[in-house]
């Protein structure tokens, strides 16, 4: 998926690269990956989902929970947090 797509539906993962990709391949799941940095060194990656439905699986899948684990991002680059699905 080149370029991003307004609204994109994101999700904060703590865990290894792999097993996210592994599972967006394996339910053919269109997703961009970004790694978060801050001044101190890697935080988290971000899988940035076309639709809702996706992230959520994915978060499930992975076990991911927390109220700033899933948002929607709009096209003004606004933040809306959706919580645990």
């Amino acid at each position: 998926m080149s370029g991003s797509v307004y609204p994109n539906h994101n999700v904060r993962v703590y865990t290894e690269l792999r097993e996210g990709r592994d599972w967006c391949q394996e339910q053919e799941v269109p997703v961009r990956v970004f790694t978060n940095f801050d001044g101190g060194g890697f935080n988290f990656y971000i899988f940035e989902f076309q639709l809702l439905e996706d992230a959520r699986a994915f978060a499930k899948h992975l076990d991911i929970r927390g109220e700033r684990s899933i948002w929607i991002e709009d096209e003004n680059q606004k933040i809306h947090y959706v919580g645990e699905s």
